[in-house]
């Protein structure tokens, strides 16, 4: 009887076994018969396919969706930044705000409109539809004074559109300024200082931002590395950076030169259109708002947007270093400008760079551009000036008639 029990036991798991394998065998021949379906599907209507890959591609999307990553600009306390640092950890790598490193004495934007009373600056529009740089529209240019009253004024009495306050050249209309200009040890080298006998060519300049303003998605002129110091209101959020990392060449499809700006980019970079700009998904950003005192860096050829959320004044200067003179050297065209300015003026500006980083002081402004006095300063801008053709009478006021034999040191 026991053996009957073992016999049909035996014989029950055989045709459980038997029947998981056939289900098995069931289920692998139904998928193939399914694929092979599906693929003479798509031979015999291939755009109905496409459309019908599309939707679950859509759907796949909708239900798992991939956006823009934005990322914090790192921040380190001024005392903490140290030239070492700065050019292991962020030169030619990323954005960095250094807290505490611009200092806002004398530099607040009421104090500058005051100082500089022959100061003219451009007036740009931002404008959605523009395709110039930044999505920018040259208005005019006038007194500064007159500016910062009716775009610093009230908020309830500013006009409608408001305009940004661009690119004011300190040498040209406000060099006392100067004077009380200091940068850190690790933003001391500058060939294009170098080379053009301390002018330094437009660079630095100042911005005024009312409260409203901003400047589109753009990289600055031959991917050039910069920096901006910002001032205004304590406490206060005042410029919001989005900055893309160089690195992204992805970002390149979706843009392109034009006759009036050297590259222009299709996409919103603050709500990014995925669907048109599908790249954008699997991008990041480095975002972060500036206030009073800040100090940022950002790496050539980031492609950057910016919105003024505060009244501020910002500082900024485009610069050429040891680090980026290479590219910027071999990226040269023969109608440049700036790459006439660097074009066979021989090993020496290597040289004078490399000594240059060996200093891990901060500097004044007049070490900085190797200007030694008052007199020297006035004779290589009054000279500077009579090349450009135009009356400058800030530098005339600064540089008085009969002003050249003295040697004192600026003060």
């Amino acid at each position: 009887m026991a053996v009957k029990k073992d016999q049909q036991r035996a014989a029950s798991k055989a045709a459980k076994k038997e029947g998981s394998d056939d289900g098995s065998a069931g289920a692998a021949s139904g998928a193939t018969v399914w694929l092979g379906s599906l693929l003479k599907f798509a031979k015999r209507r291939p755009f109905l396919a496409a459309a019908v890959v599309s939707a679950f591609a859509t759907i796949g999307v909708l239900v798992w969706p991939r956006q823009l990553r934005v990322l914090p600009i790192e921040r380190v306390a001024a005392r903490d930044m140290t030239k070492a640092r700065f050019l292991s950890e962020f030169a030619q790598k990323k954005p960095v705000i250094v807290t505490g490193g611009w200092q806002t004495d004398s530099w607040m934007p009421e104090e500058v409109a005051a100082k500089c009373p022959h100061a003219k600056v451009r007036t740009h529009l931002y404008n959605e539809s523009e395709t110039k740089w930044a999505r920018h529209t040259q208005v005019g240019r006038v007194n500064l004074q007159e500016y910062f009253a009716e775009y610093f004024g009230p908020v309830a009495n500013r006009p409608d559109p408001l305009l940004y306050g661009f690119e004011i050249e300190i040498k040209w209309h406000c060099p006392k300024l100067l004077e009380s200009l200091t940068l850190p040890s690790y933003l001391n080298e500058d060939a294009f200082h170098l080379v053009t006998n301390s002018s330094g060519l437009g660079w630095p300049s100042m911005l005024f931002g009312p409260k409203g303003t901003q400047t589109g998605m753009h990289i600055d002129t031959h991917r050039l590395p910069f920096w901006i110091g910002v001032a205004g209101a304590e406490d206060t959020p005042l410029k919001r950076f989005r900055i893309f990392p160089h690195t992204d060449l992805g970002l390149m499809k979706y843009g392109r030169p034009t006759g009036t700006n050297n590259f222009h980019f299709d996409f919103d970079p603050w709500v990014p259109d995925y669907w048109r700009f599908p790249h954008l998904r699997d991008a990041i950003v480095y975002e972060e708002m500036m206030r009073s005192g800040d100090l940022l860096y950002i790496p050539g050829g980031s492609p950057h947007a910016v919105i003024n959320h505060g009244d501020n004044l910002g500082v900024s200067m485009n610069y050429l270093d040891m680090t980026t003179f290479p590219e910027f050297v071999r990226k040269c065209s023969a109608g440049s400008p700036l790459c006439g300015v660097i074009q066979g003026k021989g090993a020496w500006v290597i040289e004078a760079m490399q000594k240059r980083r060996q200093n891990t002081q901060a500097m004044s402004y007049w070490e900085f551009a190797g200007v030694s006095s008052h007199a020297e300063f006035c004779a290589v801008h009054r000279e500077a000036a009579a090349a450009a053709g135009e009356p400058l009478p800030a530098v005339e006021a600064y540089c008085p008639p009969g002003e050249g034999g003295e040697t004192a040191a600026i003060s």
